[in-house]
């Protein structure tokens, strides 16, 4: 599993991006 940090910067990436691949 990624570190929260990481999650939560990947996740903000895909919010920017448009997308929504990660669980909510």
């Amino acid at each position: 599993l990624l570190p929260l940090f990481i999650w939560r910067c990947w996740e903000d990436f895909i919010t920017i991006g448009g997308l929504s691949v990660l669980p909510q």
